[in-house]
This record gives structure tokens, sequence and C-alpha cells, in this order.
């Protein structure tokens, strides 16, 4: 079930984000949190307005930025891609079964992996990349 949510960003991203996006909407700059300068990009207004409609989940990415890293994009067993969706979830512990059952059903009926990168670009051309291919076995 999709949830629209503000996007967070922090330290360079923010102004690499309002750079390269001329139309997204961003928050003030919160300059001195724990995570270092920190803002809030607002959901797209398209997302929002298709809060409502269900979609399929095919597969789940962990993007990691390193400053000059090479792109890799590595696949991740279920069961650690399990854990890390785990510690992610805001509100797993509180849900208990039901988003045990949510998680492990999410978890089997996609593809898991590690994107490293160290070029926005790069990034985006190869979730362009693995978005076509998903097409074409859907």
């Amino acid at each position: 079930q999709p949830h629209p949510r503000p996007i967070s960003l922090k330290n360079e991203s923010i102004d690499l984000i309002d750079k390269r996006y001329k139309n997204v909407d961003l928050s003030r700059v919160y300059p001195e949190t724990a995570k270092g300068r920190v803002a809030f990009m607002r959901a797209p207004t398209e997302a929002v307005m298709q809060a409502e409609k269900p979609g399929k989940a095919a597969f789940v990415v962990f993007p990691n930025f390193t400053r000059g890293a090479e792109l890799t994009l590595r696949q991740l067993e279920r069961a650690r891609s399990f854990e890390r969706l785990m510690q992610n979830a805001a509100n797993y512990r509180q849900l208990m079964k039901p988003g045990f059952d949510t998680l492990c059903d999410l978890v089997e009926k996609t593809d898991h992996y590690e994107l490293r990168y160290g070029d926005l670009d790069d990034a985006v051309a190869c979730l362009v990349r693995l978005v076509r291919a998903e097409s074409k076995r859907a």
C-alpha cells in the first residue's frame, strides 16, 4: 500500500536536489542536527494523488552513496534484506504479527539489491535499467 511521505535529505544532497530539480518543494534547512544539515522534500503530488491505489513491489534497493565510488549493484540474500528492512521499519515492533507477515510477504515476492554509487546520474541510470528489465519480465 503506498504511503507517500516527505523525503529526508541531508548535507550535500540538499543542494544537489535543489539545483537539479527546480520543481521540488523543500522545507527549510535544519543546520545542526545529529545527522548534520537536514531538509525535507515534499512527496510528489502525483504520488499523493495515487496513495489509495495499491501497487506491486518488484524489488527493494538499499542505496549507499560513497564519494568517488564506482557503481556496483549486488543482489542480497532475502534473509539479509529482511533484517535490514526490519531495522528500518519505524513501526515494525508496534505492528507485531501483521508487520511480520507483511514484511515476509514483501521479501518473498521481491528481488533485493544493494546499490553503491558515487555519482547520482550513474545510480539513476542503473535504477532505470532495473525497472526496464523488470517490466520486460512482468
